[in-house]
């Protein structure tokens, strides 16, 4: 995990922190991951964070210890729907504005030459063939399974009598 990490330019700590998330058959504190990835706890807080906002770990509703706890997202199918929902959505549709705005300002008083446009057109084609694709593979991505753990549980009592 950590290789992969630094092939996007992420600390590897990152990814050493996921593994140790991802391997633990139970939820984990800073204490405990600190000890696991041999990283201070200042260092170790801030990668759980990049973890945590990257959707792919959770820190966990306080316990009655008061540290907090965290566990790994294993469902590689609910990380891809989140990151699409999150991140490749919203960027392909801003592409999709974007593209358009450029399509519409091709025919208008500041365009560039004809031959210009010809060549603009087709390059804002290929781009839109490659988002169309991206989109359609995107929807295909099963849903996350149902019935995940809640992140908080509410006890609730129902009176047996109506008011």
């Amino acid at each position: 995990m950590a290789r992969i990490c630094r092939l996007y330019g992420v600390a590897p700590i990152v990814g050493r922190l996921y593994a140790a998330l991802f391997v633990a058959t139970r939820p984990l504190s800073l204490d405990e991951l600190c000890e696991r990835v041999g990283a201070a706890k200042s260092t170790t807080s801030v990668a759980l964070q990049k973890l945590v906002r990257a959707h792919v770990a959770r820190r966990l509703p306080p316990r009655g210890d008061r540290r907090d706890y965290f566990e790994a997202v294993t469902d590689p199918w609910a990380v891809i729907a989140d990151w699409n929902r999150l991140y490749f959505t919203p960027e392909l549709e801003m592409f999709r504005e974007t593209g358009h705005a450029l399509e519409v300002s091709l025919d208008g008083r500041d365009a560039p030459a004809k031959e210009d446009v010809k060549v603009l057109r087709e390059r804002l084609a290929g781009f839109r063939d490659m988002a169309e694709t991206v989109s359609a593979l995107l929807s295909s991505v099963p849903k996350p399974a149902e019935g995940r753990r809640a992140a908080r549980r509410i006890p609730v009592t129902v009176d047996e009598e109506d008011p």
